[in-house]
């Protein structure tokens, strides 16, 4: 800081301060915010540039669907979609470097800021969840939202259970359209996807 006299006049000027390290990432179109406790907004992004490469989870709005997709790259080409859905609750995601995510109605935070996912009213709502850190390994009786014999126009709930986040159709350990109630067993590091269903304790 230095002190200048200008005809009886005191002017403190100050020295720029370095703030490298401490701005978001910003991409073309986003900011995306990463520190403790904040939430990264809706858009597209790029890991490795505009966010890090790792394992988020979109929560969704409160207000109807959100959606959110995993891409290959920006061409827009139905190609390059590792992932693609429209959901309610909440989906874990993993972006490796290069790769891009793209969410709406909804907001994300890495795994590691992200609240631990708890059960309401005694149950786990809609939504995905990991084994051994938002629920316990174990059987559990899964229960649709709409009862048996009743219509259901989208044929019904439908309950998945994923070795991993890689998208892939091979990672899918078991999954089931239905209405009513099913039995369902949960390892440790697995993921439980519930649409239109709840698990019940």
């Amino acid at each position: 800081m230095k002190k200048l006299l200008l005809s009886g006049v005191l002017i403190l000027v100050l020295n720029p301060i370095s703030c490298a390290g401490n701005t978001a990432s910003i991409s073309t179109s986003n900011t995306a915010q990463t520190k403790a406790g904040s939430s990264i907004k809706a858009g597209t992004y790029q890991a490795g540039k505009d966010i890090q490469a790792g394992d988020y989870i979109v929560f969704a709005s409160t207000s109807g669907y959100s959606s959110c997709q995993l891409m290959k790259d920006s061409s827009g080409q139905i190609s390059s979609r590792i992932t693609s859905e429209t959901f309610k609750g909440n989906r874990y995601i993993t972006v490796a470097d290069g790769q891009y995510v793209e969410f709406t109605n909804a907001t994300m935070l890495p795994v590691d800021q992200a609240p631990v996912l708890q059960p309401t009213n005694g149950k786990y709502p809609e939504g995905m969840y990991k084994v051994g850190r938002d629920i316990a390994a174990g059987t559990y009786q899964v229960e649709s939202e709409q009862t048996a014999g009743g219509s259901y126009a989208a044929g019904g709930a439908y309950w998945e259970i994923d070795a991993d986040l890689s998208g892939a159709r091979e990672s899918i350990v078991s999954s089931e359209t239905f209405i009513g109630k099913r039995s369902v067993t949960l390892e440790d590091g697995q993921y439980i996807k519930l649409s239109d269903c709840h698990i019940a304790l």
